[in-house]
């Protein structure tokens, strides 16, 4: 194989992985049906979700804002979104869920989230090219 067949197909493959780390496209609609029905399973479910006073989020909208949480859990989520819709309404808000798991619910993906393999050096590596591109 000549090189520069080579180097083609290293642009191509490049070209392809870039593409699949771009944001995750966001429907507006469909996030605020799904919003709703969160907010709604959350207080079925929930009791209450506090922050302390102090510790209320006050940010600028010119720079990037991450949120994490200090355990996982299948709700996790649902917290987030329901605090992206109560604390940043005016913010794209992203997140990472298991790649198996966006592989089933597949219209989670057009709600902002992005799959991750949580278990590979792969993941993990892929997991921060997602979150770089989305900063």
């Amino acid at each position: 194989m000549s090189r520069e067949v080579v180097r083609r197909q290293q642009r191509a493959a490049t070209s392809a992985r870039s593409a699949s780390l771009a944001e995750p496209k966001i429907s507006k609609r469909l996030l605020h049906f799904f919003g709703r029905y969160a907010d709604s399973y959350l207080t079925r479910h929930f009791h209450t979700v506090r922050l302390l006073k102090n510790s209320a989020p006050q940010t600028s909208d010119a720079f990037p804002l991450v949120v994490f949480l200090n355990h996982s859990s299948w709700w996790d989520p649902l917290v987030c979104l329901l605090l992206a819709r109560r604390f940043f309404p005016q913010r794209d808000s992203y997140g990472p869920i298991d790649a198996a798991a966006l592989g089933r619910y597949k219209f989670l993906q057009r709600l902002g989230f992005f799959g991750v393999e949580p278990e590979t050096p792969g993941g993990a590596r892929a997991f921060l090219q997602h979150a770089s591109a989305i900063l």
